[in-house]
């Protein structure tokens, strides 16, 4: 477990794709990251409403209910969240939706989210 690792806090990861999203994890918390993770961005939205504090949000672009763009664009609007690191991870062509931190393109590697992680972190 690394010290960059632990200094994350915990990560939010929005994800609607059942392996994706507990792979994700699994790869997270065995080093040492504390996860929550849920399917569709209302569900992260409900997360954060109830109090729940990530450093840092991984959400997939393109999800059912309620997709990355809207969850930003929602997440963006309440002050208490308005800096919270957003990191959009989507295999679409799709450019960077407006107030994202930064684009994660899919398929990719634990070294390359970690760094990216990393650079994110306030």
């Amino acid at each position: 477990m690394s010290a960059t690792c632990v200094q994350l806090g915990t990560v939010l990861v929005v994800e609607d794709d059942f392996d994706v999203r507990e792979g994700l994890s699994d790869a997270l918390q065995d080093l040492g990251v504390a996860v929550t993770a849920v399917r569709h961005g209302w569900e992260a939205l409900g997360m954060l409403t109830a109090g729940l504090t990530p450093s840092i949000v991984l959400v997939d672009l393109l999800m059912p209910v309620m997709d990355g763009a809207d969850f930003l664009a929602r997440l963006r609007t309440n002050p208490d969240w308005d800096t919270l690191p957003v990191v959009i991870m989507t295999a679409s062509g799709q450019p960077l939706p407006p107030g994202a931190d930064a684009l994660l393109r899919k398929p990719f590697d634990m070294g390359e989210l970690l760094a990216l992680l990393a650079r994110h972190v306030r």
